[in-house]
């Protein structure tokens, strides 16, 4: 199983959106999709977030 865990330093004040797409195959069909999720930082504060659906 591949898990993705990612930090990003250094970033200015402010909102972002991250986005990915997991996919998986179960038999021949390709399933999953998009997913997004909105972040408000300041003053250099630490977050961690979870993108589900």
């Amino acid at each position: 199983m591949l898990q993705g865990f990612f930090t990003f330093d250094g970033l200015a004040d402010g909102e972002f959106f991250v986005t990915t797409v997991v996919l998986w195959q179960v038999g021949y069909a390709v399933e999953g999709g998009a997913l997004m999720g909105r972040v408000a930082v300041a003053g250099g504060e630490s977050k961690e977030i979870t993108l589900a659906r």
